[in-house]
């Protein structure tokens, strides 16, 4: 990175000790906690262990919830009463990311293995297996999707190198770009793809002309992205920032520090793109995007670290903990809605 681009970034500097040794804490507590329930479901006269999950994502009319588990399978929940819908068999490896269509026909995943799936949001079945082009030699990790706001194009994007999209009624595969990819965004014109990883880059859409890309520091990589409008970008950062770009240009246009400055946040981004924010311990914060204020802050009445996701209003929050149990929150003040029971693995 040049000595300039250094300096911008000065304050994304590494953890310290005291950081380091308390999250050292924290995978201790999940190592043990993953040990115990281990051993309870091979013990003798014990039942099986409830998947765990591992991300989630609103309806954009916030009528459903959709949770991607640890043993493959995507729940649905309906919120207006918090009831399970179905429990679908989506992949056989962990779900890594997953998506719900705008217009209400389905919930898309990808799973450990690189593969996506379109599921059927009325019945839990499955509709399509998505075609990708993996490269030969390397093992394909599916890390993150999501729909243009008409519905029509589906975006996905894996950690090999890849940016799959996809058109939804067809399932056809219209486009393959490079990129190292932990998130991607469509504008809300549907205009505009952009995907952040090691470096940020933005495509004009249909055609996925390249606008621009630059590199990112490294405590800004693996968080999520969203379009302010097709000029500009919102990036979330480790350090529980959200840092804007100019995506012409690539230049930064402002940062807001929304939450204290903990350990691996998880970063949160509503269906429509306009609210951003962070669970970071056991508190919450959302930014509106589109003022560039902070929408209200919480603390949370659990210890969130996944499966992290904010309403289309930013009224309410998802969120796990690491011992697997897994909750519907209210923003700003945190009180807990509900508590959703996992299913039997």
């Amino acid at each position: 990175m040049p000595l300039s681009d250094r300096a911008a970034h000065q304050d994304e500097r590494l953890p310290s000790w005291r950081e380091v040794l308390r999250l050292g804490c924290l995978f201790a507590c999940a190592a043990l906690s993953t040990g115990l329930r281990c051993q309870c479901a091979t013990a003798p006269g014990v039942g099986p262990t409830p998947a765990r999950p591992r991300v989630a994502a609103f309806a954009r009319d916030g009528k459903f919830l959709a949770v991607g588990m640890d043993d493959g399978s995507v729940r649905l929940w309906r919120l207006d009463d918090f009831q399970p819908v179905w429990t679908a068999r989506a992949h056989e490896r962990p779900v890594n990311c997953v998506a719900m269509d705008p217009r209400g026909r389905y919930v898309a995943s990808g799973c450990d293995g690189g593969r996506f799936h379109l599921t059927s949001l009325q019945t839990g079945e499955r509709v399509h297996a998505l075609p990708v082009r993996p490269r030969e030699g390397f093992s394909e990790h599916a890390s993150a999707v999501a729909f243009s706001p008409d519905g029509e194009l589906l975006v996905g994007g894996n950690r090999i190198g890849a940016v799959y999209v996809w058109r939804v009624q067809t399932a056809k595969l219209v486009h393959q770009l490079p990129g190292n990819v932990d998130a991607v965004a469509v504008s809300q014109d549907g205009r505009r793809l952009a995907a952040t990883g090691s470096q940020v880059a933005v495509w004009d859409l249909p055609d996925a002309k390249l606008v621009h890309q630059w590199y990112l520091p490294t405590t800004m990589q693996g968080m999520a992205v969203s379009f302010r409008s097709n000029d500009e970008i919102a990036l979330a950062s480790h350090r529980s920032r959200i840092h804007f770009y100019n995506v012409a240009s690539g230049q930064e246009t402002g940062t807001i520090q929304l939450s204290h400055d903990g350990i691996l946040p998880c970063a949160v981004v509503s269906p429509s793109g306009r609210y951003m924010g962070f669970i970071v311990d056991d508190q919450a914060a959302i930014c509106d995007l589109e003022s560039k204020r902070p929408q209200g802050s919480g603390r949370l009445a659990i210890w969130g670290k996944f499966a992290g996701s904010v309403d289309a209003n930013a009224a309410r929050i998802s969120a796990a903990e690491i011992t697997g149990e897994f909750a519907i929150l209210k923003v700003p003040e945190g009180s807990r809605l509900v508590t959703l029971q996992s299913p039997q693995r």
